[in-house]
């Protein structure tokens, strides 16, 4: 759905930088054309140790392609956040969960 709705896009790209103060909030959900993405690496790194498997998905899925398009260092976290999701693919018991986190730290592993 965020995908193929552009306010669901704009609006999911928007929420982590500024609940994480990367951005201030503002009413038309813009954020500055260039942003390091600092706080919301801190804070997905630490979701990715101690959130669910099913938001670690989505965390995969929706938010992290669209914070890399934003931010493709990650606030210069990359190879962090590559190594921690090949770590939580380790010990994660749902396949689908395992799979995309796998599949992802690949990615990310090619591009830094």
């Amino acid at each position: 759905m965020v995908k193929s709705t552009p306010v669901l896009e704009i609006i999911e790209e928007w929420s982590f930088p500024t609940y994480t103060r990367d951005s201030k909030p503002n009413a038309d959900f813009s954020l500055p054309g260039s942003i390091l993405l600092r706080r919301t690496a801190e804070e997905v790194l630490r979701e990715i140790d101690n959130y669910t498997e099913a938001y670690l998905y989505y965390l995969c899925r929706t938010y992290l392609p669209l914070a890399l398009d934003r931010d493709p260092t990650f606030g210069l976290k990359l190879s962090d956040l590559g190594n921690a999701l090949a770590t939580r693919a380790d010990i994660c018991e749902d396949a689908t969960a395992r799979n995309v986190c796998i599949s992802f730290a690949r990615q990310i592993k090619e591009t830094a």
